[in-house]
C-alpha cells in the first residue's frame, strides 16, 4: 500500500508472507553464511529452509514481513535528495527432520590436488566445479528417520535510515544507509547495528565507476557448550554475533543501449567471531 499525503513524501506499507513445504535432502555438505544488510530491502523473504528425509511432502516453513516506511525527497544546492526511514518486523520458523548417517559408506573421490578422499571428507571437501557428479547423502543413511527433532523459530524488529543524493546531473550518486538490527527471540536478546556507504560517478556515458563500505552481522544461537551431555555446570554462553566490515570497487557499462552489457568489481570482507 502506498500512500502520498503531501508532493514529495511517500508513506508505503509492505507485507510479504511466504509459506512452502518442502522434501528435500540438505544435509551438511554445505552451509552458507547470510548477512544482514542496512537497506532495508533484501534479505526480508530469506527462511530457513526446511529439510527432510521423506521423497514427497516433508516439513514446513514460514516467514512475515512487515514494513513501514516514509520517503521524502527535495532539491537544495543543485542536489536531489532523497530520505527514507522505516521499521520492519520479521519472523521465520522452520522444522527439521534428522536422520543417522553413516559416512564409512562414502565412495572415495577425488580431491582437486589429486588426492583420495574417503568417509565424511567425501563429502566435506567436494568439489562442485571438479565435474564428478555431487554425492548422494541418501546412500548414508543407516537408521529410521526422526521427525521435527529440530524445530528453528527467530523474530526480529528493525529499524533503519537511508539516503540518497544526486549531484551534477545525475552523473554523481551517493548512498549511506544504516540498519538497528534487534534480536527479539529466541532468547538472550541481542541489538547490532550494520551501515553501507557508496558512491557511483558517470566517466564517460555508459561506463560508471563505485566504491562502496559497508558493515554486515550474522546472529548466532550457537553456545560454548553445546553437546548431548551439556549440563548447567558447564555454565554455557552465548557466543557473539560475527561481525565484518569490507569494501567494495568497480566498473559498471551500459555503453550504446546495453551492446556491451556488465559490471567487474572487488570485494574484501573481514569477519570476527
Amino acid at each position: 500500500m502506498r500512500i502520498t499525503p503531501v508532493p514529495n513524501l511517500t508513506v508505503n506499507y509492505d507485507w510479504k508472507h511466504m509459506k512452502s513445504k518442502q522434501g528435500l535432502w540438505l544435509g551438511r555438505i554445505g552451509n552458507y553464511n547470510g548477512g544482514v544488510r542496512p537497506d532495508g530491502r533484501v534479505f526480508s523473504l530469506n527462511a530457513a529452509l526446511s529439510t527432510s528425509t521423506s521423497p514427497n511432502g516433508g516439513l514446513p516453513a514460514e516467514s512475515d514481513t512487515h514494513q513501514l516506511d516514509a520517503l521524502y525527497k527535495f532539491t537544495g544546492f543543485g542536489i536531489e535528495h532523497q530520505i527514507q526511514a522505516g521499521a520492519e518486523v520479521r519472523r521465520q520458523t522452520s522444522g527439521v527432520d534428522r536422520v543417522p548417517l553413516d559416512f564409512s559408506k562414502a565412495a572415495p573421490r577425488i580431491a582437486w590436488d589429486g588426492s583420495v578422499l574417503t568417509g565424511r571428507d567425501a563429502y566435506a571437501f567436494y568439489d562442485p566445479f571438479g565435474g564428478a557428479p555431487p554425492p548422494d547423502i541418501r546412500d548414508l543413511q543407516s537408521g529410521g528417520l526422526t521427525r521435527g527433532l529440530v524445530r528453528t523459530l527467530a523474530k526480529y524488529r528493525d529499524y533503519y535510515l537511508s539516503y540518497r543524493g544526486q549531484a551534477m546531473d545525475g552523473k554523481l550518486n551517493l548512498l549511506m544507509g544504516a540498519r538497528q538490527v534487534n534480536l527479539l527471540y529466541p532468547e538472550p536478546q541481542g541489538t547490532d547495528y550494520t551501515w553501507t556507504v557508496g558512491a557511483l560517478y558517470t566517466v564517460v556515458p555508459g561506463f560508471r565507476v563505485f566504491a562502496s563500505t559497508s558493515k554486515v552481522i550474522v546472529f548466532t544461537n550457537q553456545l560454548s557448550v553445546d553437546n548431548s551431555g551439556a549440563t548447567a555446570a558447564d555454565n554455557p554462553k552465548k557466543l557473539d554475533n560475527e561481525t565484518g566490515e569490507g569494501v567494495e570497487f568497480g566498473i559498471k557499462t551500459d555503453w550504446r543501449d546495453n551492446t556491451l552489457s556488465g559490471s567487474i568489481s572487488y570485494y574484501k570482507d573481514q569477519r570476527a567471531n
